[in-house]
């Protein structure tokens, strides 16, 4: 693969990116009547899971491939950014559909939101620190370093945040329903 089209396909998957992670931007708000912003959509979990899997897929491949030497490399970035950002969509409909059946819809879609909130995040802070590192003495490498292990950990602390908080009020809902049982 040559330079340009190295570089053309890496300006295609951040203007992907951008795209992705930012799909409210590309909708009507209020002008055909009721905001639709209050209500759930299945297609909101799709886009919400793809810009989360193709961040964590672009972290990842960029980790496992930042010290390699081989002319595939670029490849093997970009396909595993896709086929993430691709299970990620599915993931997201699939939470989408499952939250809608729920007897509490909309938790599915702040644990997808928040995780793409907690990758952004993420990322922004590894990406701080690794520019820090990189002004004292490091190499602008860290910058990716940083960013790619941030995205990582933000995503994984993401997740296990909404498990606890879950579990929490679950056993919250428990007890309010035990104590509403026993007072009737």
């Amino acid at each position: 693969m040559s330079h340009n089209s190295r570089l053309g396909a890496l300006v295609g998957v951040a203007c992907s990116l951008v795209g992705i992670t930012a799909p409210t931007a590309a909708h009507a708000a209020g002008m055909f009547g009721v905001d639709t912003n209050k209500t759930p959509s299945v297609i909101t979990y799709g886009f919400r899971g793809m810009g989360t899997g193709a961040l964590l897929g672009l972290s990842a491949s960029y980790l496992v491939i930042r010290n390699s030497d081989s002319d595939d490399d670029l490849t093997l970035f970009l396909t595993t950014t896709g086929i993430s950002a691709l299970v990620g969509a599915g993931t997201g409909i699939a939470i989408g559909l499952f939250d809608l059946k729920s007897n509490r819809p909309g938790v599915g879609g702040i644990m997808l939101r928040d995780t793409l909130y907690g990758t952004l995040l993420g990322g922004l802070v590894g990406l701080t620190v690794g520019g820090i590192v990189a002004l004292n003495g490091g190499e602008g490498e860290d910058l990716a370093l940083g960013a790619s292990i941030g995205s990582l950990v933000g995503a994984v602390q993401s997740v296990a945040q909404h498990n606890t908080t879950d579990a929490g009020s679950v056993a919250f809902e428990v007890k309010q329903a035990d104590r509403d049982a026993g007072s009737s």
